[in-house]
């Protein structure tokens, strides 16, 4: 039992944090930056509306892990709960319905571009951050 509420208090504890367990190998963990965080830096920003929930957005974590590696030196990236209560009216103002949804945050100009959905294969994911021009 005490073994039980150890646990349940690191979960709680950890749970507000965008931290991802990568289905490849457990024992790797990636923390991304909050949204925050993401649209104050000078380089642009890779923002993905997900959910622990969601069983694509589960499936497309290692995808994005992969990505985040590749290009860390193009982009910051994030993570955004859509759960999280604090990030329920930038939701609705992006009019994010289905997820996982991801987003390009360009500094120079303060906004945020939709990537269409019919987009996330890692390929052609790989194409369209290879091609962007900040």
């Amino acid at each position: 039992m005490k073994k039980f509420a150890l646990l349940l208090s690191i979960l709680l504890i950890l749970g507000g944090t965008a931290y991802y367990v990568n289905a490849e190998n457990s024992k790797s963990v990636t923390k991304y930056l909050t949204y925050e965080q993401a649209i104050e830096q000078n380089k642009p920003a890779i923002i993905l509306f997900e959910s622990r929930d969601c069983s694509f957005c589960v499936k497309f974590a290692p995808v994005y892990k992969r990505l985040s590696k590749e290009f860390d030196s193009k982009f910051v990236f994030s993570q955004v709960d859509v759960n999280e209560r604090k990030y329920s009216r930038l939701c609705n103002k992006l009019e994010i319905y289905t997820i996982p949804k991801i987003f390009v945050y360009e500094p120079n100009s303060k906004t945020l571009q939709p990537i269409p959905q019919p987009y996330y294969h890692e390929t052609t994911l790989r194409k369209i951050l290879t091609d962007f021009q900040s």
